[in-house]
């Protein structure tokens, strides 16, 4: 159990930083340092700023990109639709050797 827990050690430079909750000491809570926050302010800033690769292409690049994603995302749909009605009509189906 031990080395569970080793991934949360931090140093005290370190975004995040691990605290007990006073209430309840067998809780641990995970708050982010200064500079966590100074770090997750940036990201945030640039959240939604596209990434260079997009910005080079033109509309018609920008469209057929659009398109094949949506191809993509409409398939991934239908697949999970299919793999749902198959879990659901395997688990309604008894098993072999019951009566």
């Amino acid at each position: 159990m031990a080395g569970r827990w080793d991934r949360w050690r931090t140093p005290s430079t370190a975004m995040p930083r691990r605290r007990l909750l006073p209430s309840d000491r067998r809780v641990k809570a995970v708050a982010l340092t200064p500079s966590g926050v100074k770090t997750k302010s940036e990201l945030m800033d640039r959240i939604y700023e596209p990434p260079d690769a997009l910005l080079v292409l033109d509309r018609a690049a920008l469209d057929g990109l659009q398109g094949a994603l949506t191809k993509i995302r409409n398939s991934t749909v239908e697949m999970n639709a299919h793999m749902k009605e198959h879990i659901r009509e395997s688990a309604a189906e008894p098993s072999i050797g019951t009566v």
